[in-house]
């Protein structure tokens, strides 16, 4: 009888996840001159369309051995949004079937809620500390956030035109909503698309 990882190096697995087109980058794709020779290392990526990503097809389709199929299914299946109600799961498998079929389910650990762009990549990714208690952003991203409210707010009590962010502040968004202002309460950072 096969194993788990046998059965993993020659079925692959099928992801399926709550929003449409997610995407998740264990390594981006790079081009690399050793010796002065130019080399393109592939991307490991996993790019959900209409919610479903089949590990097999995107190794077919960008030419990956099956070990750097298997790293990138072990990464989804590590990731933290993995077996959350409204996350990464696996296609046909509940969570009692999944603990069954042995295959690791981490314990669910929330993410901060805030959102940065990476500029090797040019993709929104988001923050992996985790939140404090009864909030939603992690220690860095609340204080960032309560510095920039309490600024506007400032700033609106003086009559003054609120403070441009700075570019640690780029998860907000701010930058491209030009005279928007957050108010105590508001959810910032998210995108429900």
């Amino acid at each position: 009888m096969a194993t788990a990882t046998e059965t993993r190096a020659t079925k692959g697995l099928v992801f399926v996840h709550f929003i449409a087109n997610m995407k998740y980058v264990l390594r981006p794709a790079a081009r690399q001159v050793i010796d002065g020779i130019p080399h393109n290392r592939r991307a490991l990526r996993a790019d959900f369309k209409h919610h479903r990503w089949d590990s097999l097809q995107a190794q077919k389709n960008n030419h990956w051995t099956d070990e750097e199929r298997v790293m990138l299914e072990q990464y989804l299946l590590d990731h933290n949004d993995f077996g959350r109600p409204r996350g990464l799961s696996l296609e046909g498998h509940t969570l009692d079937a999944m603990r069954e079929a042995q295959v690791a389910i981490p314990q669910m650990k929330l993410r901060c809620a805030a959102f940065f762009p990476n500029p090797s990549t040019g993709e929104s990714e988001q923050c992996t500390e985790e939140p404090l208690e009864d909030e939603d952003y992690c220690s860095k991203h609340k204080a960032e956030i309560d510095a920039i409210v309490a600024q506007q707010m400032k700033a609106e009590r003086e009559g003054d035109e609120a403070p441009e962010s700075s570019g640690d502040a780029d998860f907000l968004g701010a930058d491209s909503l030009p005279g928007d202002t957050v108010e105590p309460g508001d959810v910032v950072g998210l995108d429900d698309d």
